[in-house]
Order: structure tokens, then sequence, then C-alpha cells
């Protein structure tokens, strides 16, 4: 007897198991190739292809061009991820409100000293001119 010719091999046959699958696993089963994602060379255009195809030539479906299949290149990423950008540029924003908070109440301190000499010295001048004149004796 052939092994595989038995009445086991006609009822594996029967539940959808076929001479074309591995280890007896039914193709439905089994997961599908994985396809890349390409860039042509001619026309720039993206598409996915089988990964065994890597390196051989077919028709690019945008321009119908003949291409290697190579992959695209990865997306270049910046070395600082994003929320650093962020909460530097936060940080920064709080520093400057301080700075002109600092410079604003400083300017401010300037014009009230101003302020406060001019009226000690208006005042020591009136207080001159209408102190009561000494006693005469």
């Amino acid at each position: 007897m052939i092994p595989g010719s038995g009445i086991r091999a006609k009822r594996k046959m029967r539940k959808g198991v076929t001479a074309a699958t591995f280890s007896g696993i039914p193709a439905s089963v089994m997961k599908p190739t994985k396809r890349l994602p390409g860039i042509c060379a001619e026309c720039g255009g993206s598409f996915t292809f089988p990964a065994e195809m890597i390196g051989t030539r077919a028709p690019c479906p945008c321009c119908k061009q003949q291409t290697e299949l190579r992959l695209a290149p990865p997306a270049e990423e910046s070395t600082i991820s994003r929320a650093t950008i962020v909460y530097s540029l936060i940080g920064i924003g709080i520093l400057l409100a301080g700075l002109i908070a600092a410079v604003v109440g400083v300017t401010r301190f300037e014009k009230l000293a101003v302020r406060q000499k001019q009226k000690a010295a208006g005042a020591g001048i009136t207080s001159e001119t209408n102190a009561p004149a000494p006693a005469k004796r």
C-alpha cells in the first residue's frame, strides 16, 4: 500500500486538506505571504508586493514601467521626541513670561520711586516756606 493513499488520506481530502497544504493544515488557515511597501524607481509611486519577490523586477502599477522591487525607505524620525519639544517650548514660554513680568515690575518700581522722591522734595520746599518764622528775642 502507498503511504497517504488510504482511507484516512481520502477523509482528509474531503475535509479540505489538499496536497498543497503544509503539514496537513488547510490553506485557508495558513497565514498569507507578508506584503512589503515599495517605491517605484521610475515614477516614485508606492505599492506593496510579496516579501519573497524583493530584488526582482516587475511592472509598476502606477506607470507600468519595469522597476526593481525594493523596500521603501523608512520615514525619517527626529531623535528628539515630540513630547520633549513641546515641554521645552512650554518651559521657554514660562521663562519669557517671568522675564517680562520682572521687567514690568522693575519699571513700575522705578516710576514709583521717582514719584516718592518728587513728593518728598516738594514737601520739603513747602514746609520751609510755610514754616513759622523764628521768634525774635
